[in-house]
């Protein structure tokens, strides 16, 4: 009888010290599950300030971040500009100087016109000087701007040659209001854009539809619409990306005002609050 009693004792110790790790690890992935997941669009390390910035609110969401896109290099050759003309390139983005200072460098005596100033940090990072940075941060915002610039100069629109380093995917807004005031415009595609190829399995593998989703571009945009149905709330980083969204079926779409990080921040915070209610 000792013994029988002896080894059902020890049949139940174990069980019970399987059945504690066991209820432990479901009462973990409860708590997981419960947490509200907020995506954003992006590589880790371009999203770092504003997810450490979103850790420290008081929200409590599971902030991820999510590559929708994946760009790649491709080969170019600088367009040979006519003799008295001043070349001016175009950055629209720090992904276009990334890629442009990889391969190339900037001719001596040319200007140089940031849309924004990400990009304009990513121009001054590679050792050179903006002429104009676009006040308004969106492509029709930088070519309003670049007339006033080149209506106020000395010398004529037609005296320069513009060279817009940029993605295969890049809209033509800048291009046809150069080209319309008379302006020798050239289009330098210097990298591609396309879809990530992990997105659709870091899609299927999540447990729950996201609270809200951060998406940085119409090209991610498309990307997301091709391997998901889902259709949550989101925040879009500007109007081009909004227009892109509501084309595809999104109907909550809070636009930050520009894509500075405080305003994204705070813009996210809202579509938070208002999810909430």
């Amino acid at each position: 009888m000792r013994r029988q009693t002896f080894g059902l004792s020890l049949l139940c110790a174990a069980l019970f010290m399987t059945a504690v790790p066991m209820a432990a690890q479901q009462d973990s992935v409860k708590i997981g599950e419960d947490k509200p997941l907020v995506i954003l669009g992006r590589e880790e390390e371009r999203c770092l300030t504003l997810l450490e910035q979103l850790k420290s609110s008081a929200t409590d969401n599971d902030y991820r971040a999510v590559p929708m896109i994946q760009t790649q290099p491709m080969p170019f050759e600088l367009p040979v500009v006519e003799e008295g003309k001043q070349p001016v390139f175009l950055f629209t983005s720090p992904r276009a100087v990334e890629y442009f200072v990889a391969q190339d460098s900037l001719p001596k005596g040319a200007k140089v016109m940031a849309l924004g100033t990400g990009t304009q940090k990513a121009i001054e990072e590679s050792g050179y000087k903006c002429d104009l940075v676009s006040s308004v941060e969106t492509t029709k915002g930088m070519a309003e701007e670049l007339l006033k610039y080149f209506e106020a100069s000395e010398k004529p629109i037609g005296a320069y040659h513009f060279i817009q380093p940029t993605c295969d995917i890049a809209g033509d807004f800048i291009q046809k209001t150069l080209e319309g005031a008379g302006a020798t415009y050239t289009r330098l595609e210097i990298y591609q854009v396309v879809g990530h190829p992990a997105l659709s399995e870091e899609l299927s593998q999540l447990t729950q539809e996201p609270k809200v989703v951060l998406f940085y571009s119409p090209s991610g945009v498309r990307s997301w619409v091709g391997v998901s149905d889902l259709r949550p709330a989101v925040v879009s980083i500007g109007p081009v990306t909004s227009k892109e969204l509501r084309e595809n079926g999104f109907t909550t779409i809070y636009e930050s005002p520009t894509p500075h990080e405080e305003d994204l921040l705070a813009t996210l915070l809202n579509a938070f609050s208002e999810a909430d209610k």
